[in-house]
Protein backbone atom coordinates (compact mmCIF):
# COMPACT_ATOMS: atom_id res chain seq x y z
CA UNK A 1 0.00 0.00 0.00
CA UNK A 2 1.21 3.65 -0.50
CA UNK A 3 0.55 5.13 2.69
CA UNK A 4 2.67 2.32 3.93
CA UNK A 5 6.09 4.81 4.17
CA UNK A 6 4.01 6.84 6.76
CA UNK A 7 4.90 4.35 9.45
CA UNK A 8 7.04 5.21 12.09
CA UNK A 9 10.58 5.30 13.93
CA UNK A 10 9.91 4.31 17.40
CA UNK A 11 10.34 7.11 19.29
CA UNK A 12 10.01 7.86 23.41
CA UNK A 13 7.87 10.92 23.84
CA UNK A 14 4.17 9.61 24.46
CA UNK A 15 2.70 12.97 22.52
CA UNK A 16 4.10 14.84 19.43
CA UNK A 17 2.25 17.24 17.34
CA UNK A 18 2.52 16.98 13.49
CA UNK A 19 0.21 20.43 12.87
CA UNK A 20 -2.88 19.68 14.03
CA UNK A 21 -3.28 16.43 14.48
CA UNK A 22 -2.61 15.08 17.91
CA UNK A 23 -2.65 11.71 19.59
CA UNK A 24 -2.05 10.77 23.51
CA UNK A 25 -0.90 7.80 25.30
CA UNK A 26 0.46 9.82 28.47
CA UNK A 27 -2.41 8.38 30.46
CA UNK A 28 -5.02 5.81 31.00
CA UNK A 29 -8.04 7.78 31.89
CA UNK A 30 -7.62 9.84 28.21
CA UNK A 31 -5.23 7.20 26.55
CA UNK A 32 -6.05 7.28 22.86
CA UNK A 33 -4.94 3.69 21.80
CA UNK A 34 -7.58 1.45 23.06
CA UNK A 35 -7.74 -2.38 22.43
CA UNK A 36 -10.99 -3.92 22.47
CA UNK A 37 -11.35 -6.51 23.86
CA UNK A 38 -9.25 -4.65 26.49
CA UNK A 39 -6.74 -8.01 27.22
CA UNK A 40 -6.88 -9.46 23.89
CA UNK A 41 -6.56 -13.05 23.42
CA UNK A 42 -3.89 -14.87 21.46
CA UNK A 43 -5.66 -16.03 17.95
CA UNK A 44 -8.56 -13.90 18.79
CA UNK A 45 -10.62 -11.30 16.87
CA UNK A 46 -9.80 -8.07 18.54
CA UNK A 47 -9.33 -4.31 17.33
CA UNK A 48 -7.07 -1.07 17.88
CA UNK A 49 -9.21 2.10 18.49
CA UNK A 50 -6.65 4.90 17.80
CA UNK A 51 -8.32 8.06 19.01
CA UNK A 52 -6.64 11.43 16.92
CA UNK A 53 -7.01 15.12 17.73
CA UNK A 54 -7.69 18.03 15.54
CA UNK A 55 -6.90 21.16 16.73
CA UNK A 56 -7.55 23.49 12.96
CA UNK A 57 -10.50 25.27 12.38
CA UNK A 58 -11.72 22.49 9.65
CA UNK A 59 -11.68 19.10 9.23
CA UNK A 60 -8.68 16.93 7.99
CA UNK A 61 -7.84 13.80 6.61
CA UNK A 62 -5.60 11.57 9.22
CA UNK A 63 -3.63 8.21 7.94
CA UNK A 64 -3.36 6.02 10.46
CA UNK A 65 -0.91 2.57 10.48
CA UNK A 66 -0.17 0.36 13.58
CA UNK A 67 2.73 -1.90 13.09
CA UNK A 68 4.75 -4.38 15.83
CA UNK A 69 7.71 -3.15 17.12
CA UNK A 70 9.76 -5.52 14.36
CA UNK A 71 8.03 -3.24 11.49
CA UNK A 72 5.18 -6.13 10.45
CA UNK A 73 2.06 -3.53 9.39
CA UNK A 74 -1.00 -4.59 11.38
CA UNK A 75 -3.49 -2.28 9.31
CA UNK A 76 -3.51 1.33 7.76
CA UNK A 77 -6.83 3.26 7.60
CA UNK A 78 -7.75 6.81 6.92
CA UNK A 79 -10.33 8.55 9.42
CA UNK A 80 -11.43 12.31 8.41
CA UNK A 81 -11.51 14.54 11.64
CA UNK A 82 -14.12 17.15 12.01
CA UNK A 83 -12.44 20.67 13.08
CA UNK A 84 -11.89 20.95 16.73
CA UNK A 85 -12.82 17.10 17.42
CA UNK A 86 -12.03 13.80 17.75
CA UNK A 87 -12.43 10.49 15.21
CA UNK A 88 -11.48 7.47 16.01
CA UNK A 89 -9.93 4.65 13.25
CA UNK A 90 -10.57 1.33 13.61
CA UNK A 91 -7.73 -1.24 12.96
CA UNK A 92 -9.08 -5.22 13.37
CA UNK A 93 -6.51 -7.50 14.80
CA UNK A 94 -5.41 -11.12 15.90
CA UNK A 95 -2.99 -10.91 17.79
CA UNK A 96 -0.73 -14.63 17.45
CA UNK A 97 1.53 -13.88 20.47
CA UNK A 98 1.15 -13.72 23.42
CA UNK A 99 2.68 -11.11 26.35
CA UNK A 100 2.90 -7.62 26.45
CA UNK A 101 3.58 -6.43 22.73
CA UNK A 102 4.37 -2.85 21.65
CA UNK A 103 3.02 -1.01 18.99
CA UNK A 104 3.96 1.53 17.03
CA UNK A 105 1.43 4.26 15.92
CA UNK A 106 1.83 6.66 13.42
CA UNK A 107 -1.04 9.41 12.51
CA UNK A 108 0.08 11.30 9.17
CA UNK A 109 -1.49 14.68 8.15
CA UNK A 110 -2.33 16.28 4.20
CA UNK A 111 1.23 18.49 4.74
CA UNK A 112 3.35 14.79 4.92
CA UNK A 113 4.35 15.28 8.58
CA UNK A 114 3.95 12.49 11.39
CA UNK A 115 2.46 12.05 14.41
CA UNK A 116 4.10 8.75 16.57
CA UNK A 117 3.46 6.87 19.74
CA UNK A 118 3.75 3.96 21.22
CA UNK A 119 1.87 1.53 23.15
CA UNK A 120 1.41 -1.59 24.92
CA UNK A 121 -1.10 -4.48 24.10
CA UNK A 122 -1.61 -7.09 27.24
CA UNK A 123 -2.04 -10.24 24.57
CA UNK A 124 -3.12 -13.21 27.06
CA UNK A 125 -3.02 -16.60 26.43
CA UNK A 126 -6.65 -17.10 27.83
CA UNK A 127 -9.97 -15.55 28.67
CA UNK A 128 -9.47 -13.96 32.26
CA UNK A 129 -11.88 -11.71 34.03
CA UNK A 130 -11.02 -8.93 36.41
CA UNK A 131 -14.05 -7.03 37.97
CA UNK A 132 -14.26 -3.94 39.66
CA UNK A 133 -16.75 -2.37 41.96
CA UNK A 134 -15.76 1.45 41.11
CA UNK A 135 -16.62 1.66 37.56
CA UNK A 136 -20.27 3.69 38.52
CA UNK A 137 -18.21 6.31 40.23
CA UNK A 138 -15.18 6.70 38.50
CA UNK A 139 -12.81 5.96 40.97
CA UNK A 140 -10.92 2.72 38.86
CA UNK A 141 -11.13 4.82 35.81
CA UNK A 142 -7.07 5.59 36.05
CA UNK A 143 -6.37 2.07 36.49
CA UNK A 144 -5.14 -0.58 33.35
CA UNK A 145 -7.09 -4.05 33.89
CA UNK A 146 -10.64 -3.46 34.98
CA UNK A 147 -12.17 -5.26 31.87
CA UNK A 148 -15.42 -6.07 34.16
CA UNK A 149 -16.85 -2.85 35.61
CA UNK A 150 -20.46 -1.64 37.31
CA UNK A 151 -20.92 1.01 35.36
CA UNK A 152 -23.90 4.07 35.65
CA UNK A 153 -25.26 4.86 32.01
CA UNK A 154 -23.07 8.06 31.99
CA UNK A 155 -20.06 5.94 32.18
CA UNK A 156 -20.84 2.86 29.46
CA UNK A 157 -19.73 4.97 26.55
CA UNK A 158 -16.01 5.39 28.00
CA UNK A 159 -15.59 2.05 29.26
CA UNK A 160 -16.58 0.41 25.99
CA UNK A 161 -14.49 2.43 24.06
CA UNK A 162 -11.44 0.91 26.57
CA UNK A 163 -12.09 -2.65 25.71
CA UNK A 164 -14.14 -3.61 29.33
CA UNK A 165 -17.63 -4.78 30.12
CA UNK A 166 -19.92 -2.52 31.59
CA UNK A 167 -22.40 -3.95 33.93
CA UNK A 168 -25.43 -2.68 35.48
CA UNK A 169 -26.13 -2.92 38.71
CA UNK A 170 -29.13 -5.48 40.19
CA UNK A 171 -30.04 -6.43 43.70
CA UNK A 172 -31.53 -8.92 45.59
CA UNK A 173 -35.58 -8.40 45.14
CA UNK A 174 -36.84 -10.52 47.50
CA UNK A 175 -40.68 -9.21 47.32
CA UNK A 176 -40.95 -10.11 43.55
CA UNK A 177 -42.26 -12.86 41.43
CA UNK A 178 -40.45 -14.63 39.90
CA UNK A 179 -41.63 -13.50 36.76
CA UNK A 180 -41.10 -9.77 37.80
CA UNK A 181 -37.51 -10.11 39.14
CA UNK A 182 -36.81 -11.42 35.97
CA UNK A 183 -38.18 -8.48 34.10
CA UNK A 184 -36.28 -5.93 36.85
CA UNK A 185 -32.87 -8.25 35.79
CA UNK A 186 -33.53 -7.71 31.99
CA UNK A 187 -34.12 -3.87 32.49
CA UNK A 188 -31.54 -1.23 30.69
CA UNK A 189 -30.13 -4.71 28.59
CA UNK A 190 -31.75 -3.73 25.04
CA UNK A 191 -28.58 -3.25 22.93
CA UNK A 192 -25.89 -5.25 24.01
CA UNK A 193 -23.05 -4.81 21.78
CA UNK A 194 -23.27 -1.05 22.20
CA UNK A 195 -25.05 0.04 26.07
CA UNK A 196 -24.36 -2.19 29.10
CA UNK A 197 -23.29 -5.60 28.06
CA UNK A 198 -24.84 -7.32 31.14
CA UNK A 199 -25.30 -7.08 35.13
CA UNK A 200 -23.72 -7.54 38.26
CA UNK A 201 -26.17 -8.81 41.31
CA UNK A 202 -25.24 -7.70 44.61
CA UNK A 203 -25.49 -9.14 47.87
CA UNK A 204 -26.76 -12.95 46.29
CA UNK A 205 -26.66 -15.74 48.94
CA UNK A 206 -27.98 -17.71 51.54
CA UNK A 207 -27.13 -20.48 53.72
CA UNK A 208 -30.43 -22.93 53.22
CA UNK A 209 -29.85 -24.88 49.79
CA UNK A 210 -33.69 -25.75 50.10
CA UNK A 211 -34.62 -21.89 51.25
CA UNK A 212 -33.19 -20.87 48.03
CA UNK A 213 -34.14 -23.44 45.54
CA UNK A 214 -37.89 -22.81 46.47
CA UNK A 215 -37.61 -18.73 46.42
CA UNK A 216 -38.82 -16.55 44.03
CA UNK A 217 -35.58 -14.75 43.49
CA UNK A 218 -33.85 -17.88 42.54
CA UNK A 219 -36.89 -18.91 40.11
CA UNK A 220 -37.09 -15.22 38.45
CA UNK A 221 -32.76 -15.26 38.62
CA UNK A 222 -33.02 -18.61 36.37
CA UNK A 223 -35.75 -17.28 34.23
CA UNK A 224 -33.49 -14.54 33.60
CA UNK A 225 -30.45 -16.77 32.23
CA UNK A 226 -33.14 -18.74 30.39
CA UNK A 227 -34.29 -15.89 28.34
CA UNK A 228 -31.28 -13.94 27.86
CA UNK A 229 -28.04 -16.34 27.31
CA UNK A 230 -26.25 -13.36 25.59
CA UNK A 231 -26.25 -10.60 28.66
CA UNK A 232 -23.14 -11.30 30.89
CA UNK A 233 -24.05 -12.31 34.20
CA UNK A 234 -21.86 -11.60 36.92
CA UNK A 235 -23.29 -12.74 40.55
CA UNK A 236 -21.40 -11.28 44.01
CA UNK A 237 -21.45 -14.26 46.31
CA UNK A 238 -21.94 -13.06 49.85
CA UNK A 239 -21.50 -15.75 52.45
CA UNK A 240 -20.60 -19.25 51.64
CA UNK A 241 -20.98 -20.20 48.15
CA UNK A 242 -23.97 -22.83 47.64
CA UNK A 243 -24.33 -26.00 45.46
CA UNK A 244 -27.90 -23.90 44.01
CA UNK A 245 -26.18 -20.93 42.66
CA UNK A 246 -22.93 -23.24 41.60
CA UNK A 247 -25.53 -26.09 39.03
CA UNK A 248 -26.85 -22.22 37.10
CA UNK A 249 -23.28 -20.96 36.31
CA UNK A 250 -21.39 -21.81 33.30
CA UNK A 251 -18.88 -24.57 33.30
CA UNK A 252 -17.01 -26.38 30.53
CA UNK A 253 -20.01 -28.63 30.19
CA UNK A 254 -22.75 -25.78 30.40
CA UNK A 255 -21.71 -23.13 27.90
CA UNK A 256 -24.77 -21.48 26.12
CA UNK A 257 -26.96 -20.58 28.95
CA UNK A 258 -26.01 -19.73 33.42
CA UNK A 259 -24.09 -17.53 35.14
CA UNK A 260 -21.08 -16.27 33.71
CA UNK A 261 -19.24 -15.77 36.50
CA UNK A 262 -19.54 -16.51 40.10
CA UNK A 263 -17.86 -13.97 42.42
CA UNK A 264 -17.32 -15.15 45.70
CA UNK A 265 -16.68 -12.35 48.54
CA UNK A 266 -13.76 -13.73 50.73
CA UNK A 267 -13.29 -10.17 52.82
CA UNK A 268 -11.03 -11.45 55.16
CA UNK A 269 -10.69 -7.49 56.48
CA UNK A 270 -14.55 -7.69 56.85
CA UNK A 271 -15.22 -11.68 58.24
CA UNK A 272 -12.12 -12.03 60.70
CA UNK A 273 -13.64 -9.17 62.35
CA UNK A 274 -17.44 -10.24 62.04
CA UNK A 275 -16.70 -13.80 62.46
CA UNK A 276 -14.26 -13.38 65.01
CA UNK A 277 -11.92 -15.51 63.34
CA UNK A 278 -8.81 -16.83 64.07
CA UNK A 279 -7.82 -18.51 60.54
CA UNK A 280 -8.34 -16.19 57.54
CA UNK A 281 -8.07 -18.18 54.82
CA UNK A 282 -10.81 -20.94 55.61
CA UNK A 283 -13.38 -18.48 53.83
CA UNK A 284 -10.82 -18.91 50.86
CA UNK A 285 -11.07 -22.61 50.88
CA UNK A 286 -14.43 -22.96 51.47
CA UNK A 287 -15.62 -21.38 48.27
CA UNK A 288 -12.30 -22.65 46.42
CA UNK A 289 -13.29 -26.61 47.47
CA UNK A 290 -16.98 -25.41 46.26
CA UNK A 291 -16.38 -24.42 43.39
CA UNK A 292 -14.53 -27.26 42.09
CA UNK A 293 -16.45 -29.54 43.77
CA UNK A 294 -18.90 -28.38 40.99
CA UNK A 295 -16.94 -27.76 38.51
CA UNK A 296 -17.27 -24.05 37.85
CA UNK A 297 -14.12 -22.88 39.24
CA UNK A 298 -12.87 -21.84 35.92
CA UNK A 299 -15.94 -19.62 36.04
CA UNK A 300 -14.70 -18.04 39.25
CA UNK A 301 -13.20 -15.85 41.08
CA UNK A 302 -12.47 -14.23 44.51
CA UNK A 303 -13.22 -11.11 44.92
CA UNK A 304 -11.00 -9.26 47.61
CA UNK A 305 -11.92 -6.41 49.65
CA UNK A 306 -9.78 -3.14 49.57
CA UNK A 307 -11.46 -1.08 52.53
CA UNK A 308 -13.13 -2.67 55.84
CA UNK A 309 -13.65 -1.62 59.44
CA UNK A 310 -11.56 1.60 59.40
CA UNK A 311 -11.67 1.30 63.49
CA UNK A 312 -10.61 -2.07 64.04
CA UNK A 313 -8.73 -4.08 60.61
CA UNK A 314 -7.64 -2.88 56.98
CA UNK A 315 -5.50 -4.28 54.73
CA UNK A 316 -1.90 -3.51 53.81
CA UNK A 317 -0.64 -3.98 50.33
CA UNK A 318 1.36 -6.97 51.92
CA UNK A 319 -2.03 -8.78 53.37
CA UNK A 320 -3.78 -8.18 49.81
CA UNK A 321 -0.43 -9.69 48.05
CA UNK A 322 -0.54 -12.82 49.94
CA UNK A 323 -4.24 -13.52 49.90
CA UNK A 324 -4.11 -13.29 46.24
CA UNK A 325 -0.89 -15.32 46.16
CA UNK A 326 -3.13 -17.68 48.32
CA UNK A 327 -5.92 -17.96 45.65
CA UNK A 328 -2.92 -18.57 42.77
CA UNK A 329 -1.09 -21.25 44.74
CA UNK A 330 -4.90 -23.36 45.82
CA UNK A 331 -6.85 -22.35 42.73
CA UNK A 332 -4.53 -21.64 39.79
CA UNK A 333 -7.95 -22.42 37.65
CA UNK A 334 -9.18 -19.61 38.53
CA UNK A 335 -9.35 -17.12 35.39
CA UNK A 336 -9.12 -13.77 37.44
CA UNK A 337 -9.60 -11.66 40.92
CA UNK A 338 -12.14 -9.08 41.78
CA UNK A 339 -11.81 -6.44 44.14
CA UNK A 340 -14.35 -3.95 46.07
CA UNK A 341 -13.31 -0.44 47.30
CA UNK A 342 -14.66 2.75 48.23
CA UNK A 343 -11.62 5.12 48.95
CA UNK A 344 -8.94 2.38 50.78
CA UNK A 345 -7.76 4.44 53.50
CA UNK A 346 -4.28 3.24 53.11
CA UNK A 347 -2.86 5.10 50.04
CA UNK A 348 -2.21 3.90 46.64
CA UNK A 349 -4.10 0.09 47.71
CA UNK A 350 -6.01 0.95 44.15
CA UNK A 351 -3.15 0.91 41.92
CA UNK A 352 -1.14 -1.48 43.83
CA UNK A 353 -4.36 -3.87 43.16
CA UNK A 354 -4.49 -3.42 39.72
CA UNK A 355 -0.61 -4.37 39.43
CA UNK A 356 -1.64 -7.92 41.34
CA UNK A 357 -3.62 -8.75 38.34
CA UNK A 358 -0.76 -8.28 35.78
CA UNK A 359 1.98 -9.52 38.22
CA UNK A 360 -0.51 -12.53 39.31
CA UNK A 361 -2.25 -13.28 35.93
CA UNK A 362 -0.80 -11.58 32.65
CA UNK A 363 2.66 -12.34 33.24
CA UNK A 364 4.23 -15.80 33.45
CA UNK A 365 3.46 -17.01 37.18
CA UNK A 366 5.99 -19.93 37.56
CA UNK A 367 5.24 -22.93 39.94
CA UNK A 368 6.50 -26.04 41.43
CA UNK A 369 3.85 -28.61 42.94
CA UNK A 370 4.89 -31.05 45.09
CA UNK A 371 2.97 -33.75 43.01
CA UNK A 372 5.20 -33.40 40.09
CA UNK A 373 8.57 -34.28 41.49
CA UNK A 374 8.37 -37.96 40.41
CA UNK A 375 10.82 -40.89 39.93
CA UNK A 376 10.77 -43.90 37.36
CA UNK A 377 10.91 -46.81 39.44
CA UNK A 378 10.77 -46.40 43.82
CA UNK A 379 12.84 -49.33 43.56
CA UNK A 380 16.37 -47.79 44.31
CA UNK A 381 19.79 -49.44 45.56
CA UNK A 382 22.81 -47.48 46.47
CA UNK A 383 25.09 -47.89 43.16
CA UNK A 384 22.35 -48.10 41.30
CA UNK A 385 21.12 -45.14 38.76
CA UNK A 386 18.25 -42.98 39.97
CA UNK A 387 15.87 -41.20 37.27
CA UNK A 388 14.08 -38.10 38.60
CA UNK A 389 11.15 -36.37 37.02
CA UNK A 390 10.46 -32.95 37.61
CA UNK A 391 7.45 -30.74 36.43
CA UNK A 392 7.45 -27.15 36.40
CA UNK A 393 4.42 -24.94 35.33
CA UNK A 394 3.61 -21.24 34.33
CA UNK A 395 0.29 -20.47 35.78
CA UNK A 396 0.13 -17.25 34.21
CA UNK A 397 -1.04 -16.64 30.38
CA UNK A 398 2.11 -15.25 28.96
CA UNK A 399 4.64 -17.58 28.02
CA UNK A 400 7.95 -18.09 29.81
CA UNK A 401 11.27 -18.01 28.05
CA UNK A 402 14.53 -18.93 29.71
CA UNK A 403 13.43 -20.01 32.92
CA UNK A 404 16.18 -21.51 35.12
CA UNK A 405 15.53 -25.04 36.83
CA UNK A 406 17.98 -27.21 38.98
CA UNK A 407 17.17 -30.46 40.93
CA UNK A 408 18.94 -31.44 43.79
CA UNK A 409 19.99 -35.05 45.60
CA UNK A 410 20.85 -33.85 49.09
CA UNK A 411 23.98 -31.49 48.35
CA UNK A 412 24.35 -33.11 45.10
CA UNK A 413 23.28 -30.61 42.27
CA UNK A 414 21.80 -33.09 39.58
CA UNK A 415 20.73 -30.92 36.34
CA UNK A 416 21.03 -27.19 36.05
CA UNK A 417 19.36 -25.84 32.93
CA UNK A 418 16.99 -23.71 31.32
CA UNK A 419 13.71 -24.11 29.90
CA UNK A 420 10.64 -22.48 28.39
CA UNK A 421 7.58 -22.64 29.78
CA UNK A 422 4.41 -21.74 27.40
CA UNK A 423 1.00 -20.32 29.04
CA UNK A 424 -2.19 -22.87 28.73
CA UNK A 425 -4.02 -21.44 25.60
CA UNK A 426 -8.07 -21.47 25.81
CA UNK A 427 -9.54 -25.25 26.27
CA UNK A 428 -6.00 -26.95 26.39
CA UNK A 429 -5.18 -29.24 29.17
CA UNK A 430 -2.33 -27.21 31.44
CA UNK A 431 0.48 -29.61 31.72
CA UNK A 432 3.90 -29.48 33.88
CA UNK A 433 6.97 -29.24 31.61
CA UNK A 434 8.84 -32.17 32.73
CA UNK A 435 12.73 -32.71 32.77
CA UNK A 436 14.78 -35.75 33.54
CA UNK A 437 17.94 -36.05 35.27
CA UNK A 438 19.41 -39.33 36.58
CA UNK A 439 22.04 -39.84 39.54
CA UNK A 440 23.75 -42.83 41.03
CA UNK A 441 22.99 -42.43 45.07
CA UNK A 442 26.18 -44.19 46.71
CA UNK A 443 24.75 -45.08 49.83
CA UNK A 444 22.21 -46.53 51.28
CA UNK A 445 19.55 -44.39 53.73
CA UNK A 446 17.18 -41.58 52.97
CA UNK A 447 17.92 -39.16 50.80
CA UNK A 448 16.27 -35.41 49.78
CA UNK A 449 15.41 -34.88 46.26
CA UNK A 450 14.64 -30.91 46.02
CA UNK A 451 12.99 -28.98 42.35
CA UNK A 452 13.49 -25.30 42.36
CA UNK A 453 12.38 -22.85 39.84
CA UNK A 454 14.10 -19.50 39.37
CA UNK A 455 12.50 -16.54 37.30
CA UNK A 456 15.22 -15.38 34.08
CA UNK A 457 13.88 -11.60 34.91
CA UNK A 458 11.13 -9.31 36.91
CA UNK A 459 8.78 -10.23 34.60
CA UNK A 460 8.30 -13.41 35.60
CA UNK A 461 6.37 -13.81 38.70
CA UNK A 462 7.06 -16.64 41.00
CA UNK A 463 4.77 -18.17 43.42
CA UNK A 464 6.70 -21.78 45.27
CA UNK A 465 10.08 -21.72 43.95
CA UNK A 466 11.00 -24.87 45.35
CA UNK A 467 9.36 -28.67 46.38
CA UNK A 468 11.07 -31.86 47.79
CA UNK A 469 10.62 -35.41 47.97
CA UNK A 470 12.47 -37.98 50.57
CA UNK A 471 13.42 -40.96 49.13
CA UNK A 472 14.07 -44.23 50.22
CA UNK A 473 17.77 -46.28 49.02
CA UNK A 474 18.18 -49.60 49.61
CA UNK A 475 21.48 -51.73 50.47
Amino acid sequence: MKHLELLLVLLLSPMLLATNLSLNTANVTANDVNFRPMLPVQGASAEIGVTVHNSSESSLPAIVSVALADGTVLGTTEVTVPAKETAEAVIPWIPQDNGETLLAVAVASPDGEVVNATAIAPVISRPLFFPWFGGHNGSCRNLRYPNIVLANREDIAYWRKRGALPCLWKGLNKEATAEEYATELAQGLDDLQNDAAGIMIDEMGGYDDQEILTSQWFAGLKQFLHKNPTAFTAVWMCGSLREPYCNIARNVYRTDEGINLLMCEAYCNYQVVEFRAFLRMVYFDQRIEMARRQDVLMNTVMTLALVGHEDKFNVTPYELEDQLRYVRMHAPEMPGVGFFHGTPPTEGLTEFADNLCRRYFLLPVLDVYPEDLQLESLDLHAGNEAVVLAGFRNVGASDAKDVHVCIWANDLLVLDTTIDLPAARSNEVPRAIQVRAAFIPDNPGFVQLRAEIHPSHDNQTLLRGSTEREIYVRP
